[in-house]
């Protein structure tokens, strides 16, 4: 097997030496290209990464569609801004489009850098392989999912020389732990100087190109200690001024107005005012009661009463009365809810608060095409966790409108925009008539009436079957997150076993990690199903030789295969350590290498997972 044997020493095989361009800059640019090309910084990456000369500094676009603009000047301010009135969040990462690639061909090596500068000097000296956020201060807390997904297996990080480096490298750490991803951090030399980085270490790099990356990793290693998160403490009211209060009493409004948190002074949120129809939030939930800033303050026993509640009084009186008992809801009855397709339908299109509230509805009895009002459904949707606005949501939708302040998904919009025309022609939005009130010089406000949605009506819309009936626990319609799962898990209790991630999360329209997400919320234990073959010569010279040709071959089979096929080449070496590698004779080379005299190199074949649950559904 030695004709597979790589050149030795190769360690990074998207490593390239930067070519000239034949970019030709005017006078007026001049300046700026020359002060990038001073940093070493080459023609061919700044053609790669479109920078442009902009009011004495360099602009140049984001993978997220925005243009990000940095100072010539170091020392001035602003260091970084963004233009076009467009930026995106510090956690968010910006790297060349073929960092996927260069991954894939460096054997799941990769480099975090500390800013976008770094970026552009690692590939000028012909490492690919890099990628940075926006900002030092913020580490995506979901990086390590994002670099798995990538497919990276060794991380290597070199901070600045400064205290922003070391708080870097710790949050760097903390986002990296128990990800299983190898983490390196190398310190840079002193002889850079206080606040030295690699941008700066490359424009005094004196060999050539080709060994920067063998000397960065070569540089002693440095163990930085994780960042420590304190939790911050949530404010909680003034009991003086809120008075006598039952805590009960105040979780029931905090619960249906959607209150999250308290500031120091012991306010909340900003909430949606319930004493008028409100799109916007513009009200705050402080110890007197509620402060609209359109119709002004409302007091403990007023909010009760419109949230349906009742007030105080009301609430001491029930108190003092036994309560009755509350009768289970029974799987019989289940079929008095919404179908699982419906559920599934509604969810992909955006409408969770329609979803949510139609099956409250009709799980307790209310009838198909059945007139309400907002005051009619707003009682049982609280007790069922579901808040004033997500019931106003539901309306907009049943109505064939969406709020205002919502947006539909681009890859749904299409559906869900036909799904609101035909719900369009069964709504029913008449105004109620009211006397004229005699104490009061202003009129009261009209109330709309509603018409609910059929099951059949929403099945005819969806253009699906509904025939599948599941029990959704009352305490999982609390929140729009804990719903979904539920929906998402039901499938799996009901028809435990094999499935490709697709076939999961397109129903719902969500991604690969929020259904991971899922499946802790739901209990689901998920099985990798693999296939392992030791390599032969016959299966390799079936190969691609390129990863080039290989992406070329998996994009032309992918519409072909229908259960999950993913091939990776293992190799194990004599003492059990072993690395994945991609199926084409390049990386096959490097297999061999790695495993060295006694390793094994095999071909792995991973299939669709096996999902079951491991426990009930409480």
């Amino acid at each position: 097997m030695t004709n597979y044997s790589p050149k030795t020493g190769e360690l990074l095989s998207c490593s390239k030496s930067a070519q000239p361009s034949s970019v030709v800059w005017n006078t007026l640019e001049h300046t700026l290209i020359k002060r990038l090309l001073e940093r070493r910084i080459s023609l061919e990456v700044i053609e790669a990464f479109g920078i442009k000369p902009k009011n004495k500094g360099w602009e140049y676009p984001t993978l997220g569609g925005g243009l990000r603009w940095k100072n010539a000047d170091s020392k001035g301010k602003p260091k970084y801004r963004w233009n076009a009135g467009k930026s995106e969040p510090a956690s968010a990462l910006y790297y060349h489009d073929d960092l996927l690639l260069s991954v894939q061909a460096s054997g799941g090596v990769c480099f975090f850098a500390s800013g976008e500068p770094d970026v552009w000097a690692l590939r000028s000296a012909g490492i690919g392989n890099a990628f940075c956020g926006f900002s030092e201060n913020t580490v995506a807390p979901d990086l390590a999912e994002k670099l798995q997904s990538m497919g990276v297996d060794v991380l290597y990080i070199f901070p600045d020389l400064d205290k922003a480096g070391k708080r870097w490298a710790g949050k760097a750490v903390r986002a990296i732990k128990d990800s299983g991803i190898e983490l390196h951090c190398r310190r840079l030399p002193d002889s850079l100087g206080k606040r030295g980085d690699i941008g700066k270490m490359w424009e005094l790099y004196a060999k050539p190109a080709e060994q920067f990356a063998r000397d960065l990793l070569a540089l002693p290693r440095w163990y930085p200690a994780p960042e420590i998160v304190k939790e911050s403490k949530k404010a909680t009211y003034n009991t003086f001024y809120a008075g006598n209060i039952p805590a009960e009493y105040r979780e029931r409004i905090e619960q249906a107005l959607g209150v999250v948190s308290y500031n120091a002074k012991g306010f909340s949120n900003v909430v949606l005012c319930v004493f008028h129809d409100d799109h916007i939030p513009q009200a705050y939930l402080g110890y007197a009661g509620l402060h609209c800033f359109v119709c002004g303050d409302h007091k403990w026993n007023a909010l009760g009463d419109a949230l349906g509640f009742g007030t105080l009084k009301d609430y001491w009186r029930l108190q003092s009365r036994p309560v009755a008992p509350v009768a289970p809801v029974h799987a019989a009855e289940v079929v008095m809810g919404l179908s699982l397709e419906s559920l599934r339908g509604l969810v992909s299109c955006g409408f969770v608060s329609l979803a949510r509230v139609l099956y409250v509805l009709y799980s307790n009895g209310w009838n198909e095409g059945q007139i309400v009002t907002v005051k009619d459904i707003k009682p049982i949707c609280l007790i069922h966790g579901i808040s004033v606005r997500s019931v106003r949501d539901a309306l907009h939708n049943m109505r064939g409108e969406l709020p205002k302040n919502k947006k539909v998904k681009k890859a749904n919009k299409e559906l869900a925009n036909s799904v609101l025309q035909f719900f369009s022609l069964f709504s029913l939005q008449h105004i109620t008539t009211e006397k004229k009130s005699t104490k009061l010089k202003k009129r009261p406000k009209n109330e709309q009436i509603y018409r609910l949605l059929k099951r059949e009506e929403i099945a005819e819309a969806l253009d699906i079957l509904s025939e599948t009936f599941y029990l959704i626990p009352s305490e999982k319609l609390k929140s729009p997150k804990t719903f979904r799962a539920a929906i998402y898990g039901a499938k799996i209790k009901l028809n435990p076993g094999d499935y490709t991630r697709k076939q999961l999360t397109d129903p719902l329209g969500i991604s690969a990690p929020t259904a991971r997400v899922y499946d802790d919320l739901e209990g689901i234990d998920v099985s990798a199903n693999r296939k392992k073959t030791e390599l032969t010569k016959k299966m390799v010279a079936a190969m691609p030789k390129t990863y080039f040709k290989l992406q070329i071959k998996r994009r032309s089979s992918k519409k072909k295969t229908k259960s999950a096929r993913f091939t990776q080449i293992e190799a194990i070496k004599k003492g059990g350590t072993s690395q994945l590698f991609s199926p084409c004779q390049e990386s096959v080379a490097r297999a061999y290498e790695f495993a060295g005299e006694g390793g094994k190199v095999y071909e792995v074949i991973q299939l669709a997972n096996n999902y079951k649950s491991s426990r009930k559904n409480k």
